[in-house]
């Protein structure tokens, strides 16, 4: 959840894409470049899996029940976020998939097991489409 003003600001925004096919990430990077940003990591905590059931994804889960919960903030202090053709060079050749990181912190539930195998098949399509496998950086040294 974006919570530093700067972003705050832009909700509700409509961004004109026309002849634009970066148009979302050059207004991003004007925020991020000029101001950097502040996110909150919200998590919801399952308090009965009868009313709040894992496997059952059209059933929301009540907010007055279970409020959101800050886990964590990230703070980017101001920077370029994208440059045109260079973040091209790292962004062909990575892949991103929840299921990345920490056995405890695996997703939960049959719609996030399915899009385990999705995230993988289009991860194996991009590196196929681009000529280049996709990389799996384990420290920012390896970003090229």
């Amino acid at each position: 959840m974006p919570v530093s003003p700067a972003l705050t600001q832009l909700t509700g925004d409509t961004v004109s894409t026309h002849d634009r096919p970066d148009a979302l990430r050059e207004v991003v990077n004007e925020v991020i470049e000029s101001q950097g940003g502040v996110w909150e990591f919200r998590v919801q905590l399952n308090r009965d899996l009868e009313d709040m059931p894992v496997e059952d994804p059209t059933k929301p889960w009540d907010e007055k029940d279970s409020p959101f919960v800050t886990v964590a903030t990230l703070t980017i202090p101001h920077q370029a976020s994208w440059v045109h053709q260079e973040s091209d060079k790292v962004d062909d050749r990575l892949s991103y998939n929840i299921w990345h990181g920490l056995a405890a912190h695996q997703p939960l539930g049959n719609i996030n097991r399915a899009r385990n195998e999705t995230y993988k098949f289009s991860a194996d399509y991009r590196g196929k489409y681009n000529g280049c496998p996709m990389h799996e950086p384990r420290a920012l040294s390896d970003l090229p």
